[in-house]
């Protein structure tokens, strides 16, 4: 959290170096998975792993390498503010709250968005029935992500998404 003039905003920082150490680990991991990806059984002489150990582990830091791009974590932020912000729950109350993006304060290595107050869902224990609207809410929202617009929060856990008052 920071202030930018009279408004506080959410920070994402990268940490210095932490690409240089994903790169080194990908480039281990890789090399392991082309040594697994070789070894037999020394009876039949089959493989003992499917083939596709290393290009299973070239997809995932690939997928990796780009979510530590935030300039394309912006984009995608936009893209999702565009289809789902301010969508309302057949409830009339809830709405789904995206934070406006500070384009001119974020980086390849920053992302600055609107600070949203609220509490996050991993706070809470149990679920009132005050909360199913909101509940119903995001749950119709993630199912529109996979079965409709394929535009999807690729972190949706309750440490990443608040209750507001206004909504989710």
């Amino acid at each position: 959290r920071a202030k930018v003039g009279d408004k506080t905003v959410a920070l994402k920082v990268q940490r210095p170096g932490v690409m240089r150490g994903v790169a080194a680990d990908s480039l281990l991991v890789r090399s392991a998975a082309s040594v697994l990806e070789k070894l037999k059984n020394p009876i039949s002489g089959e493989r003992l792993l499917k083939p596709a150990l290393v290009q299973g582990c070239d997809e995932f830091f690939s997928r990796l390498f780009e979510e530590s791009d935030y300039e394309r974590e912006a984009a995608n932020l936009a893209k999702f503010a565009a289809i789902y912000g301010g969508v309302e729950g057949r409830d009339g109350g809830s709405r789904i709250i995206v934070p406006n993006l500070y384009k001119d304060l974020s980086t390849r290595k920053v992302i600055t968005m609107e600070w949203v107050e609220g509490k996050r869902l991993s706070e809470h224990a149990m679920v009132d029935a005050e909360d199913l609207p909101t509940l119903r809410l995001g749950i119709e929202c993630s199912l529109s992500q996979c079965l409709e617009t394929g535009v999807m929060h690729a972190d949706p856990h309750g440490g990443n998404l608040l209750k507001t008052k206004d909504g989710l």
